[in-house]
């Protein structure tokens, strides 16, 4: 049986950041020729992915890009390298009518997906190289996009010395806006990364359904991205719908379709570097600044044994694998160069005395209150 004063940490720290579960994925049940009623942010820019996986026809695909090809739309075509020779033809047609041609690695066994490091490293690179080699060669067309999952620091690494300028990671639930890959060496990589959007459920960027009530879904979300990204399915797809929506809603709003590559961080600054360690952080300098930011969050800046939140979620978690231990395992993967940790290379045993302290003070801090008063609403997921 699991501790009750385990439950509401591990939900706050999952909630506020740390892969909070969404909601159910929704399924419209409209009719397919029922009015488009989506606004969408006037002047937005939006980024239509096709994932081109098994199952994929040559038809399907020509199908859904006529619409798109006959207004001189661009779409990025995200390819499979397994599925890529059969649809050499297709996709090199595709190419010549201006859309891109990118990579589809979707399958979470592609590299580690916990351990990092340089085998991480070299196994991505390694499986980067050849697919974008296969794909390239189906297409007769540059490769500069790779669609993957995970989103890992060493895949990100990889996929720069790779030459991608833009990675599209397939985890739904990240919302940051376009961001550098990871850096090296305090450098920020070159490619670009683009989050799946502010969508609130596990569908993500995929469009869950063609009708209006997806669409409209897809146009209110996708569009409040910076920019955001609406992937069409090739099952089921409805070209005819698909020419409503480009007619009836984006262009009125003149949303701007893109190419994946072509996505740029906010106005092609250079990222400021990052504060040392323990000091302030961009724009703090004012004492108004200082005064007002550490407000913006509710939860404790320091826990006991000198946690960071991350190391804290970690615990909680060994705590529930190893009911009644006195010192808690934590992963080896969490390093000093992880964030601010404060663990060793080797990670280390943290007291379950102490995990039990932060616990009772991130229950005791406002930031969750309902997981607080109701921990039961989570215990069942341990039982």
């Amino acid at each position: 049986m699991i501790a009750a004063w385990i439950i509401p940490p591990i939900a706050a720290l999952l909630t506020l950041g740390l892969g909070a579960a969404h909601a159910a994925c929704p399924i419209p049940p409209d009719a397919p020729d029922g009015a488009l009623r989506g606004d969408a942010l006037t002047g937005g820019g939006l980024v239509l992915e096709l994932r081109i996986d098994r199952g994929a026809t040559a038809e399907s695909i020509a199908a859904l890009i006529a619409p798109l090809s006959a207004r001189k739309l661009p779409a990025t075509l995200l390819v499979a390298p397994e599925v890529a020779e059969a649809l050499g033809p297709t996709l090199r047609e595709a190419a010549k009518a201006g859309h891109e041609i990118g990579l589809l690695l979707p399958r979470a066994e592609v590299g580690p997906l916990l351990i990092g490091g340089a085998e991480a490293y070299a196994q991505w690179w390694e499986e980067l190289r050849a697919a974008k080699k296969v794909v390239q060669k189906a297409a007769h067309a540059p490769v500069r996009v790779v669609a993957l999952r995970p989103s890992q620091r060493e895949a990100e690494l990889a996929a720069d010395q790779q030459g991608f300028r833009t990675i599209l990671p397939l985890e739904d639930g990240a919302r940051s806006p376009v961001r550098r890959s990871a850096a090296t060496a305090g450098q920020p990589g070159r490619a670009r990364v683009l989050s799946p959007g502010p969508y609130p459920d596990s569908c993500g960027a995929q469009l869950p359904a063609w009708t209006p009530g997806a669409l409209d879904r897809a146009t209110r979300y996708g569009t409040a991205g910076a920019p955001g990204r609406v992937a069409l399915p090739l099952a089921g797809a409805d070209p005819a719908l698909l020419a409503r929506w480009l007619d009836e809603v984006l262009a009125p709003a003149q949303v701007r379709l893109l190419k994946a590559s072509e996505v740029e961080p906010g106005a092609h600054r250079r990222p400021p570097p990052l504060p040392a360690p323990g000091g302030p952080g961009p724009g703090c300098g004012h004492p108004e600044g200082r005064g007002r930011l550490p407000g913006r969050s509710r939860l404790p800046r320091t826990l006991p044994g000198g946690l960071n939140l991350t190391e804290a979620y970690a615990a909680l978690l060994s705590a529930v694998a190893n009911p009644g231990a006195e010192r808690l395992p934590l992963p080896d993967s969490l390093r000093p160069d992880f964030g601010r940790s404060s663990l060793p290379a080797e990670g280390r045993p943290v007291p379950a005395a102490a995990i039990r302290s932060a616990a009772e003070l991130l229950q005791a801090s406002k930031a969750i209150p309902r997981w607080r008063d109701s921990p039961s609403r989570l215990g069942n997921s341990f039982a």
